[in-house]
């Protein structure tokens, strides 16, 4: 008898601890201390005095701190990517393609160019280089943001008849991947003379496939 309440309580020392909310709230301070320092600002150590725990009950959820970092990335870009590209926010309802290409490009723009997901992404991108399981994650974030403007497309009736997908690939080259990069934006004119070439080449293939 009192062995097994020995043995239980040494599995209770090496489990995970008790606390609710703590493996939420050590996510969060990851991509907190991200986005004020980039990747080499994050440590278990930091991580646990924001959070208010210790390292040792960090430890017993993840190993190390490039575990850590991996499920927080995988988290809130996965969740980033699902909730905020599946809908446009506004409707095109009226818009000739030209302007609704136009909206587009600037609501891609304003999404990826926001500090906050700028730094997870670019964060994951490095991170992915010393632990290349977190490719798989990259590349499914992207298919995943690839699909939330193909669908935001299609609901638009200024993109029917148009490839969407390609018009969806063409959208985020032009506006998101800069953003990322930490490349000048396309300013009024560059958006609207890219909508413009766009729309044109939509044109020169409609017109090929109906000669």
């Amino acid at each position: 008898m009192e062995s097994s309440a020995r043995d239980a309580q040494i599995a209770r020392k090496r489990g995970r601890p008790r606390r609710e909310g703590i493996d939420e709230a050590a996510l969060d301070a990851v991509v907190d201390l991200l986005v004020e320092g980039g990747l080499r600002a994050v440590t278990i150590e930091k991580v646990a005095a924001a959070i208010g725990t210790t390292r040792d009950a960090l430890y017993r959820r993840w190993p190390n701190s490039a575990a850590l970092i991996r499920d927080a990335l995988e988290s809130a870009l996965m969740k980033g990517a699902g909730r905020s590209h599946r809908a446009a926010p506004y409707s095109t309802d009226g818009l000739a393609l030209k302007e609704a290409l136009v909206q587009m490009i600037k609501r891609m723009g304003q999404t990826f160019g926001a500090p906050r997901y700028r730094a997870l992404y670019l964060g994951l991108i490095e991170a992915a280089r010393a632990a290349p399981d977190l490719e798989r994650t990259l590349e499914d974030h992207n298919a995943l943001v690839l699909e939330g403007v193909v669908d935001a497309l299609k609901s638009q009736p200024a993109f029917d008849g148009i490839p969407v997908e390609t018009a969806a690939r063409l959208i985020l080259s032009s506006a998101a991947y800069p953003a990322l990069l930490g490349r000048p934006s396309l300013d009024q004119g560059g958006i609207e003379e890219m909508a413009a070439l766009m729309c044109a080449g939509f044109q020169r293939r409609s017109a090929d496939q109906h000669s």
